[in-house]
């Protein structure tokens, strides 16, 4: 890699972020399979492996996304030279610390400093044009952050469960900016029926309501009360799962099959319901915990990171929207990856061959897109355009 294509990374948040994420996806897995299943004789990471999935892996994509697309909704000029190199080492440097068994303060300082400094580069731009439809995003993002601040307090893994419930809120926040309105454009250009391609505000905030007493039964759980009824627990998951299912009729995903790059992105938000009915069901002692955690992590958050970090990086570079056929393969082994880890967590498969396959199939479902996608990052825009 050139010094010109080093300085072109560090040009816009999407090209350092997106690469970064998927070299951690990537890695960090499998280094932790390896680490619990003693396969390899590797050190888990300090962290663990759900803390760098969320404030790691997903930290990254969020702000390659939202920095970026900030920018669009906006008119702003993007984040980018010595102050996105500064952002970035925020986010790397735990990562390095991970990676050689360290964790002292000033790291974990430097790490929850990261998303702090996001939110307040996104929201600049946002308070100054008066986008206020686009807070509940940066409300979600602030609790997010929260529960790794409670998580680095306390030492208490459940808060992770918080900052999964809420890293599935900002899917369905992120999925509603884009995929119905990506969708209808699509059905248009090909004379499609596109009209009733909507999403309806009075589903949003009762869903958004659900999410949030979720995250209040986990903090009132930690925090050394009873917690809430196990019944109360799977009622109100079951609502969001069946308020989320009528909002996504809505964006008539099914018409879109054609197209991959949008029909990941319905998926992926698609993946919460039956994740909030394993979390009723978990409530209930009918199924592990594991189960509803790995299918939002990785059925919601995983699946919809992959869509759109190949959607936003051929849009953002100038390149016609077709995803390259291995693409294809990547996002089936990502979906392959989610099947055989839920099984895994529901007792279908032995744990530790379901394990590793699911670590395989993920780990070849992002050096997929490093293959693909990496020269398209550093290297310029064919129309000779910034970006």
């Amino acid at each position: 890699m050139t010094d010109g294509s080093i300085r072109r990374l560090f040009a816009y948040p999407f090209r350092i972020f997106f690469l970064s994420a998927a070299l951690l996806a990537a890695l960090a897995v499998p280094w932790w399979t390896a680490s619990v299943t003693g396969a390899v004789p590797v050190p888990i990471l300090p962290a663990g492996h759900a803390h760098e999935m969320l404030y790691g892996f997903l930290a990254a994509a969020i702000a390659g996304f939202l920095l970026t697309a900030v920018c669009r909704w906006t008119d702003s000029d993007p984040v980018a030279g010595g102050w996105l190199f500064g952002l970035y080492a925020l986010w790397l440097l735990p990562r390095l610390a991970a990676a050689v068994g360290a964790s002292p303060l000033p790291v974990q300082l430097a790490e929850l400093a990261f998303l702090p400094l996001v939110i307040l580069a996104a929201a600049w731009p946002i308070m100054r044009v008066r986008q206020w439809r686009q807070l509940p995003l940066l409300v979600a993002l602030g609790l997010f952050w929260l529960c790794d601040l409670a998580f680095h307090g306390s030492g208490d893994a459940r808060w992770l469960h918080g900052g999964l419930l809420l890293g599935a809120l900002l899917v369905v926040l992120v999925g509603s900016r884009i995929t119905p309105a990506f969708s209808r454009n699509w059905l248009r250009q090909r004379g499609g029926a596109a009209d009733d391609v909507a999403d309806p505000g009075w589903l949003a905030w009762p869903l958004y309501a659900v999410f949030l007493l979720l995250l209040a039964g986990e903090a009132w759980t930690i925090l050394g009360a009873a917690g809430p009824p196990a019944a109360l627990t799977a009622v109100v998951s079951l609502a969001g799962a069946g308020l989320l299912l009528l909002r996504l009729r809505y964006w008539r995903g099914w018409r879109v099959w054609r197209e991959p790059l949008l029909w990941v992105l319905h998926l992926g938000v698609l993946a919460i319901v039956p994740g909030l009915v394993l979390r009723g069901l978990a409530a209930l002692g009918l199924v592990a915990d594991s189960a509803w955690l790995h299918l939002l992590g990785i059925g919601a958050l995983a699946v919809t990171i992959l869509g759109v970090m190949s959607r936003v990086a051929l849009g953002h570079t100038g390149r016609s929207l077709v995803l390259a056929r291995g693409m294809l393969v990547a996002f089936s082994l990502l979906l392959a990856a989610l099947a055989a880890r839920v099984a895994a967590a529901l007792g279908l498969f032995g744990w530790q061959p379901a394990v590793i396959a699911s670590a395989l199939t993920w780990f070849m479902a992002f050096a997929l897109y490093l293959w693909y996608y990496s020269a398209m990052l550093w290297n310029p825009r064919p129309d000779g355009r910034p970006g």
